[in-house]
C-alpha cells in the first residue's frame, strides 16, 4: 500500500497490525480494514479516512513490534491490533520452522536488529547459501510445512510464549501512545465449531497396554458415531478419556456428539479443550486472548480493547462460533470481517477527535453486510474463486486434509463451489465486470478495485487491453509493487508484447529478486522472441527460485522438446511431477515426448494417467486413440 508522506488536517491514519487474519486471507481485497474504510467515509463523508493494512501471512508479534515502530514514524491516529494466531508458530516461537525457538526476548530483538542492518543482511544471505547446516526451509509452503512440529499444551516453552506476548504488546502500545495514537487491541477469534483438531497427541507416560487399550476403546466409539448412535458414542468416549483424556482429537468427537444432542454447554466445553489439546497450534487459546484483555484494561488511557473474539460468538449459533464466519481455522470470511470492522468502527467513533467528530453524518444508518457487498464490490465470481482457493490451498493440503470430518468438509465445499459455478458464465462473468466498472467510477482511488477488476478482465474475460489499462493506473499507486509489474508481465504476455512482458518482469525481479515467476514470464518473453538460449537460462531460474510453480517446468520442457533436447525435455517433465503428480498437463506433455521416442507403451500408462486426474481432457484422448491403433 501506499500513502502521502504528508498528512493533511482533514485525514485520519489508521494503521491496522496484524498476522494473515488481519492482512485478509484467503483474498486480501475483502478484509476488515477495506470494510472499516468503506464504514468511515459513508458515516464522515468529509473526512479521508487512509485505512493501511500491514498484515502479514506467518509473523508473529516479535515481527509486529518492528512493523509498529515504522508506522509510529508516520504520524498514526490509531492502531488496531489483531494478532495472537501465530505466537507458537511464528518466528522464534516453539513451532517454527523459519527459525529457531528462542527463549529470550533480548536476544531476539537483536537478532531482529541484526537483520535491520546491511552486515546482518549479509550474513543472513551467505549462511542460507551455505549446504553446510540448512535447517529452514528456503521455499514457503503454506502450514503444511509445519506438520512436524508439535506443541503439547504443557509444553515448558509456552510460559515464555505468553510472557513474550504480552511484552510485545505492551510495547506495541507503548510504541501507539507515543506516537498519539489511539490504540484499539482485538481478541482473536477461531472456528471452534467446524474445524477439527490438526494434530493430537497422547500423554507421554500413556503404556503400550494402556494405548493398545485406548485405540480399542476409541474405535469402538467411532463405530457408534458413525452409526448415528451419539448416547452410546459419548459412554464411550468418556470410558476412553478415563485413560487419556489429552488426545484433542477424543475431544472434538465428543463436542460434535454432545452438539448433535443440543447439549450446548458440554459441546462448547469440549471443543475448548481440542483447541487446547491441538499440538499444531496455529488457533490462539483463550490464554492469548486474557493477556489482550489485561493489557487494554491495565494500559494508559488511549488504549480500549474490542472483544472481538466474544463477538464472534455472540453472532455465532449457540455461542459456538463456526464456518458462519470463518473461511477454515482463523481466517475470516466477509461475514467474520464485517463484524469486526463494524465493531472497530465503533470504538474509533467514540474516541474521534473533535475536529474529525464535527463531519459526522446525522441520523444516518451504518453500511450493512449487504451495502459492503454492493460497494466493495463482493460478486459472485469473487465467492466462487475464493471458495475454489479454500478448498484447492487449504483443505485439500497438509495438515487440513489429515483432520478428522475430512471427507464430509470437502463434498460440502465441492457442492458449495457447484452452486456457484453459475457465476462463471460469460453472462456472469459480464456482470462482475460491470459490477466492477462502476464501483471503480465511483471510487477511483481504491487500489484494490483496479486490481480485482484487472485480474476479472485478463482471467476471465480475455480483455488484455482493457486489464492492460487497469494496471497502468494500479502502478501509478502502486510504482514499487513487484506483484502489480508480475502481474503486467503475465498480462502483456497473453496479449502477445513480448518486449513489454520483459520490461515488467525484470521491473519485478528489481524489486523482488526471488521472485521466480518474474523468472517464467521473462523466460516467456524471451522465447517469443526466438531467443531460445536466453529463454532456458531464465526457465531454470524460475525452478530454482519456485519449485512449486508447475508452468515453469512445462515451458521449460516444451521449449527443450521444441529444441530436440528430448533427454533434458524429460527430466523436466519428470522434476514437475515429481512435485505435483496430479497436474495432467506435465503428463500429457510427457506423454507426448515418450510418443516421439518410440516408447509408446509408456505413452499410453501417461495418457491413461491424464485421463484418470483429467477425463475431459480431448486431446489426451484423441492422442490415446491414435496410439492404442498403432499398437493395434
Amino acid at each position: 500500500m501506499t500513502f502521502p508522506a504528508e498528512k493533511s488536517d482533514s485525514t485520519c491514519r489508521i494503521f491496522i497490525l496484524g498476522e494473515s487474519a488481519a492482512q485478509g486471507d484467503p483474498d486480501m481485497a475483502f478484509n476488515f480494514g477495506r470494510i472499516l474504510r468503506k464504514i468511515l467515509r459513508q458515516q464522515y463523508p468529509g473526512v479521508d479516512f487512509e485505512v493501511i493494512n500491514t498484515g502479514i501471512a506467518a509473523i508473529n508479534s516479535h515481527v509486529v513490534v518492528e512493523i509498529a515502530k515504522g508506522c509510529a514514524r508516520c504520524r498514526p491516529d490509531f492502531f488496531i491490533v489483531y494478532m495472537g494466531n501465530n505466537e507458537v508458530v511464528g518466528p522464534y516461537g516453539p513451532g517454527t520452522i523459519l527459525s529457531r525457538f528462542l527463549p529470550s526476548l533480548t536476544v531476539i530483538r537483536c537478532a531482529i536488529a541484526l537483520k535491520t542492518t546491511r552486515l546482518g543482511q549479509l550474513l543472513t544471505f551467505v549462511s542460507e547459501s551455505l549446504p553446510l547446516r540448512r535447517t529452514e526451509p528456503q521455499t514457503w509452503h503454506g502450514m503444511e510445512m509445519f506438520s512436524s512440529k508439535q506443541v503439547r499444551a504443557d509444553d515448558v516453552r509456552m510460559p515464555k510464549v505468553y510472557e513474550h506476548f504480552q511484552t510485545n504488546l505492551e510495547e506495541i502500545c507503548r510504541i501507539g501512545r507515543k506516537s498519539g495514537a489511539k490504540v484499539i487491541l482485538c481478541t482473536v477469534g477461531c472456528n471452534l465449531k467446524d474445524s477439527p483438531p490438526f494434530a493430537s497427541l497422547h500423554r507421554p507416560d500413556l503404556s503400550r497396554d494402556k494405548k493398545a487399550e485406548w485405540d480399542e476403546i476409541y474405535q469402538k466409539g467411532i463405530e457408534y458415531e458413525d452409526a448415528n448412535n451419539l448416547g452410546q458414542a459419548i459412554e464411550t468416549y468418556l470410558a476412553a478419556a478415563q485413560i487419556d483424556d489429552s488426545y484433542a482429537e477424543l475431544q472434538f468427537r465428543l463436542g460434535r456428539c454432545y452438539l448433535a444432542l443440543q447439549q450446548y454447554d458440554k459441546a462448547k466445553e469440549r471443543y475448548l479443550q481440542a483447541r487446547r489439546l491441538d499440538t499444531l497450534r496455529f488457533r490462539p487459546d483463550e490464554q492469548i486472548n486474557d493477556i489482550i484483555r489485561a493489557a487494554a484494561g491495565k494500559a494508559d488511557q488511549g488504549v480500549f480493547l474490542v472483544d472481538s473474539a466474544k463477538l464472534f460468538e455472540q453472532n455465532s449459533d449457540h455461542s459456538i462460533a463456526g464456518e458462519e464466519l470463518f473461511w477454515e481455522h482463523v481466517h475470516l470470511n466477509l461475514a467474520g470481517n464485517y463484524l469486526l470492522a463494524r465493531a472497530a468502527f465503533e470504538q474509533i467513533d467514540r474516541t474521534l477527535s473533535g475536529r474529525i467528530r464535527t463531519n459526522r453524518a446525522i441520523d444516518l444508518p451504518l453500511l450493512t453486510l449487504d451495502d459492503c457487498i454492493q460497494q466493495l464490490p463482493y460478486t459472485g465470481v469473487d465467492q466462487y474463486k475464493i471458495s475454489r482457493r479454500v478448498l484447492n490451498e487449504f483443505f485439500t493440503r497438509p495438515p487440513f486434509n489429515k483432520q478428522i470430518y475430512q471427507e464430509q468438509r470437502v463434498r460440502k465445499f465441492r457442492q458449495t463451489l457447484d452452486t456457484l459455478s453459475v457465476n462463471m458464465t460469460h453472462q456472469g462473468l459480464q456482470s462482475a465486470a460491470e459490477q466492477y466498472r462502476r464501483t471503480v467510477l465511483q471510487d477511483p482511488n481504491d487500489s484494490w478495485l483496479h486490481w480485482k477488476y484487472a485480474e476479472l478482465l485478463v482471467e476471465d474475460l480475455n480483455d488484455c487491453p482493457n486489464a492492460i489499462r487497469e494496471f497502468l493506473v494500479l502502478e501509478k499507486f502502486l510504482p514499487y509493487s513487484y506483484g502489480v509489474a508480475l502481474r503486467m508481465a503475465n498480462t502483456f504476455t497473453l496479449a502477445g508484447q513480448p518486449e513489454e512482458a520483459i520490461k515488467s518482469s525484470r521491473k519485478a525481479i528489481q524489486f523482488n529478486p526471488a521472485c521466480g515467476r518474474a523468472y517464467y514470464y521473462l523466460a516467456a518473453g524471451y522465447q517469443t522472441q526466438t531467443k531460445f538460449n536466453q529463454a532456458i537460462k531464465f526457465y531454470y531460474n524460475a525452478i530454482q527460485l519456485e519449485p512449486t510453480y508447475i508452468p515453469s517446468y512445462i515451458g521449460l520442457g516444451n521449449l527443450l522438446f521444441i529444441r530436440g533436447q528430448l533427454d533434458k525435455a524429460e527430466d523436466a517433465y519428470r522434476r514437475g511431477i515429481t512435485v505435483e503428480p496430479e497436474d495432467p498437463v506435465l503428463h500429457y506433455d510427457l506423454a507426448l515426448l515418450l510418443a516421439k521416442q518410440g516408447k509408446n507403451s509408456k505413452a499410453v500408462e501417461e495418457l491413461h494417467s491424464v485421463l484418470r486426474k483429467d477425463p475431459n481432457f480431448p486431446d489426451a484422448r484423441q492422442a490415446l486413440e491414435f496410439l492404442s491403433s498403432k499398437q493395434n
